[in-house]
C-alpha cells in the first residue's frame, strides 16, 4: 500500500460536514474552522482534529504542514473510536521552539534542541512512530523535506495493550494552530517511482472539481450539465446534485488542470458525496478514466445522509506507472450505480 490516506481539507464545508467522511480515514470532532490554506490555495483546518484510521499500524509516517503558535499536542493513538490511550505524543514548545516526545503515561522521553519549528509560521513535519514496548520502539521527527530534528530510539512507545496506533489526535493544538496537507504511510513497498514506505518530504495536496461532462446516464436537478450540480468547492447537500434509481448507469466528467508549478505526482485520490433517498440498499463505486483505461473502486453501500467516499490510486491504471501532470490533466472521473 505505502500510501494510506491523505487530505488537503479543501472540500469540506463545516465541522458538521468533516465528520461525513468515510473509509480508511474518518473524523470524529466537529469543533473545526476552515480558512484559506497553505500558499493562499484551497482551504486548511484550525482547531482540534480526531482522525480514525479503520486499520491499526505498529509502524507509520505522519506528515502535514503545521501553522502553530503556542504550546501544542499531536498524540498518536491505539484506538480513536473506542476511547484508547495514546501511544505517545509530539509536544512543541512555543516558548522556546522545542519538540518534546512523551509515552502515553505523560512522562518526557526525549526533546530536540531549541528553536527547531519557529510559531506561526508554516513548516511541515514528517514523524515516522514504531510502536513496540520494552524499548523496542522508536521515534523521528523531520522538518520540511529533509532536516532531522530529533532521533530517539530504544524506548518504549507502547503504552496500551495493542501494539499499534489506529488514529492521532490533535486535541492539544490551540485554537489558532493551523493544519494542511496531510498523509499518512505504512512500510508496505509501493509501486512507481514513490514508493511512499519512508520519509517522502513535504508535499502539497491540490483538489480539482469537475468543470464538464464527458458521459453522463444520471439526470441532473438542474443546470446545463450534470458537471455543474457537482462541482461546487464545498458540497451544498440537495441544492444542486445528480441522481439515479437504474443500476449500471454511470457518470464520467472532465476535472480542472494542475496548476503548471506541479512537476510530480505522488498518487491520486477520487472522492465524491453520495446519500441514498428510498428504502431500498443503494450500493456505488467510484470511476477513474486513464487513457483508454477504466478502472472502479470498492462498491459503498450508501447511507441516507451524505458521507465522503474516497479511492487511493497510486499509479497511473493506463501505463502501471507512477502518474505524469499530463495523464492527471487528461483523466476522467465519477460514479456508477451498482445497486
Amino acid at each position: 500500500m505505502g500510501l494510506v490516506v491523505f487530505d488537503g481539507y479543501d472540500h469540506y464545508l463545516n465541522g458538521n460536514d468533516f465528520t461525513n467522511r468515510s473509509g480508511v480515514l474518518q473524523y470524529s470532532n466537529t469543533g473545526v474552522t476552515f480558512q484559506t490554506g497553505r500558499f493562499g490555495y484551497g482551504k486548511a483546518v484550525s482547531g482540534a482534529i480526531r482522525a480514525s484510521l479503520s486499520s491499526g499500524f505498529s509502524e507509520f509516517y505522519w506528515g502535514s504542514a503545521l501553522n502553530i503558535g503556542d504550546t501544542d499536542t499531536i498524540s498518536f493513538v491505539d484506538n480513536q473510536v473506542g476511547g484508547g490511550g495514546n501511544q505517545f505524543s509530539v509536544v512543541f514548545d512555543g516558548s522556546n521552539g522545542q519538540i518534546g516526545v512523551f509515552n502515553g503515561a505523560g512522562t518526557l522521553i526525549g526533546s530536540s534542541a531549541t528553536n527547531v519549528f519557529s510559531v506561526n509560521t508554516w513548516s511541515h513535519w514528517q514523524i515516522h512512530g514504531l510502536i513496540a514496548p520494552s524499548s523496542g520502539g522508536s521515534v523521528t521527527i523531520v522538518r520540511d523535506t529533509s532536516d532531522t530534528v530529533l532521533t530517539l530510539s530504544g524506548i518504549t512507545t507502547q503504552h496500551t495493550t495493542n501494539a499499534t496506533i489506529n488514529g492521532w489526535n490533535s486535541g492539544g493544538l490551540g485554537a489558532n494552530a493551523i493544519v494542511d496537507d496531510t498523509y499518512f504511510l505504512d512500510t508496505t513497498v509501493g509501486g512507481g517511482l514513490y514508493p511512499c514506505n519512508g520519509f517522502i518530504g513535504d508535499l502539497r495536496v491540490d483538489t480539482l472539481f469537475p468543470v464538464g461532462d464527458d458521459a453522463v446516464q444520471w439526470t441532473r436537478l438542474s443546470g446545463a450539465t450534470n458537471a455543474s450540480m457537482v462541482n461546487e468547492t464545498a458540497m451544498d447537500s440537495d441544492t444542486t446534485y445528480n441522481f439515479s434509481a437504474t443500476p449500471g448507469q454511470e457518470d464520467r466528467l472532465n476535472f480542472q488542470s494542475l496548476v503548471n508549478t506541479i512537476n510530480a505526482v505522488v498518487g491520486l485520490q477520487v472522492t465524491g458525496a453520495y446519500r441514498k433517498d428510498d428504502a431500498n440498499v443503494r450500493t456505488l463505486k467510484q470511476l477513474l478514466k486513464s487513457g483508454a483505461t477504466e478502472v472502479y473502486g470498492a462498491t459503498n453501500t450508501l447511507p441516507s445522509t451524505y458521507a465522503y467516499f474516497t479511492d487511493i490510486f497510486p499509479l497511473d491504471p493506463n501505463t502501471g506507472l507512477s502518474w505524469t501532470v499530463a495523464a492527471i490533466n487528461a483523466l476522467k472521473a465519477g460514479y456508477n450505480l451498482v445497486s
